[in-house]
């Protein structure tokens, strides 16, 4: 069943809501990569599960960072929709329906703030996840933050999906 976890630490099961964020579920305590970290708020699934699947996708020992690519694939194997709202590419940059300038965190953040939707988020390097004016990534030490107290402000917004 999508959502249902029984992988965080200490087997017991968590059951999330669509739309929702949480936050990130540590299995061995201390913090991962903003790549399985940002998962984890969105899923509630626990990053050791998430690290697991990564390596058996790459067959990589160890998890040092995530693509984009693989972020989007966790989502949709687990159930997700997802879709592309903004990307920036090297032959122009715009939202998916309408063209535009670059945008920095901030300014994504302001355009929906107020949006009950889930957004995972890639800037220069990192990724976070949005909702409500609310923010979960590794500078947040997984918790969940204001928006507007995130490091990553200034940063160009380089992919952002809705999630639901």
């Amino acid at each position: 069943e999508r959502g249902f976890n029984r992988h965080v630490s200490g087997g017991r099961p968590m059951k999330r809501q669509k739309g929702t964020i949480c936050e990130a579920q540590y299995d061995f305590g201390s913090s991962r990569y903003c790549g399985p970290t940002s998962l984890s708020a969105i899923t509630g699934h626990g990053t050791a599960m998430i690290c697991g699947w990564i390596r058996r996708r790459t067959g990589k020992p160890y998890v040092k960072g995530m693509t984009t690519c693989l972020a989007v694939q966790y989502l949709k194997d687990n159930g997700y929709e997802v879709e592309l709202v903004w990307k920036q590419t090297k032959f122009g940059i715009g939202w998916k329906t309408s063209e535009g300038t670059s945008v920095t965190l901030k300014r994504f953040i302001e355009f929906h703030a107020r949006s009950r939707d889930v957004y995972l988020i890639n800037v220069t390097g990192h990724f976070l996840v949005l909702h409500g004016g609310k923010i979960v990534c590794t500078s947040t030490g997984g918790t969940i933050k204001p928006a507007c107290s995130s490091k990553y402000l200034r940063c160009r917004v380089k992919n952002a999906w809705r999630v639901s």
